[in-house]
């Protein structure tokens, strides 16, 4: 069983701001079974991003987004 703590990415060090992972990436944190994201927006507030929500709508079915 994986725990929490292995199941959260986290980058640290840096502010880049309101961001979202790529296509690539959210296949990559889907397929990893992560459920949920915490984007950092400003020094103390985060996002939250429920990845079912990915898949959900998932772009790469509707060919909006992606490679």
């Amino acid at each position: 069983s994986t725990s929490r703590r292995q199941r959260q990415m986290c980058i640290r060090d840096r502010l880049y701001g309101d961001v979202e992972p790529c296509s690539m990436c959210k296949r990559q944190i889907i397929n990893a079974g992560i459920e949920t994201v915490y984007i950092r927006v400003t020094s103390s507030d985060y996002r939250v991003i429920h990845v079912s929500d990915w898949v959900d709508n998932d772009e790469s079915l509707t060919g909006s987004e992606g490679y």
